[in-house]
């Protein structure tokens, strides 16, 4: 079934208000040719509801009223029916006078009130209806908003959680640079240690070696003292002495060649183990005193050897 709502207009632009219930011919043909579904019409008082909007509802839901009744007791055709649409799609408005009436002289006032009683209760299910709906639909955006931020938060903490994990490394690696570092210090430490008690002992022997280099240098000035006052006077003096005795040994046997030579000259008979070279007196000075140098240098050489040994 379709209804048309519109809005309320003043009679005074419409035609004379007639009772419902005298009518003539012309009339009423009119009213048969008009469509209800084109247009309804209700006067009441001094208004005139003209009803323009298409509302569907289902059949079994409308009550049907007669168009148009001849019985003065009866309300206006499809006021009713008019009525209960407008209740159902929340455009209440308070009935007249005249139609309480009516409804009262037909026994239908029981009725309107349950009717209004039930769409008072259908309006207020549809208010906490639409309020729920609200609240399910704040609830709704509030969960898909903190849905959000929970994606949000946990994207910010996986970033913290990897972040965190990075200083932990990087930390762990400054932590086992610092140990290695603090493992190379005591070596450090260790090996200043053991270098200064091997420089300490090098000290002690340096000085050891300092001291007995003295002591061995004393020693050698004293001996090259007592040498160069002592030993040089008697080693010349056993020179000089060694060569003049070589000079009276080479003349004695100077004089026994020359001796031998002048017998064999007059007695004209050679001498056995002579040889000419002896018997004859020359050069062999030379040599003997070139014997006699080397024989000296050997000896000095051996004194020399001796004294050094001692001094050791």
């Amino acid at each position: 079934m379709e209804v048309m709502v519109g809005e309320d207009r003043l009679s005074g632009d419409l035609p004379a208000r007639r009772d419902p219930v005298v009518q003539n011919d012309g009339e009423r043909r009119l009213n048969k040719g008009v469509k209800a579904d084109d247009a309804v019409s209700t006067i009441t008082g001094d208004h005139l509801t003209v009803l323009r909007k298409r509302f569907h509802f289902p059949n079994d839901l409308v009550v049907t009223v007669p168009k148009r009744s001849d019985r003065a007791c009866l309300p206006p055709p499809g006021y009713l029916a008019i009525y209960e649409a407008n209740l159902r799609v929340g455009l209440q408005f308070p009935p007249p006078p005249e139609l309480i009436e009516i409804l009262v002289a037909c026994g239908l006032s029981r009725r309107m009130d349950l009717e209004i009683e039930f769409t008072q209760s259908l309006d207020e299910w549809n208010k906490e209806f639409v309020k729920v709906k609200y609240l399910q639909g704040e609830y709704k955006r509030k969960y898909d908003r903190n849905v959000k931020e929970m994606k949000v938060m946990e994207e910010e903490l996986c970033e913290c959680r990897t972040e965190l994990a990075n200083i932990v490394h990087s930390v762990s690696l400054q932590n086992q640079q610092i140990d290695r570092l603090q493992i190379d210090l005591v070596e450090a430490q260790a090996e200043v240690t053991q270098l200064l008690k091997d420089q300490k002992a090098s000290m002690e022997k340096i000085s050891a070696l300092e001291a007995e280099n003295k002591r061995s240098q004393t020693l050698i000035a004293e001996k090259e003292a007592a040498l160069s006052g002592l030993e040089a006077p008697r080693v010349i003096e056993d020179f000089k002495r060694s060569i003049a005795f070589k000079t009276i040994i080479q003349n004695h046997v100077q004089e026994a060649r020359n001796h031998i030579y002048d017998i064999e000259r007059k007695t004209g008979v050679a001498v056995e183990g002579l040889t000419p070279s002896q018997a004859s007196g020359s050069s062999p000075t030379d040599s003997d005193g070139d014997e006699i140098e080397s024989e000296l240098q050997k000896a000095f050489a051996l004194e020399v050897d001796d004294e050094i040994i001692d001094v050791e």
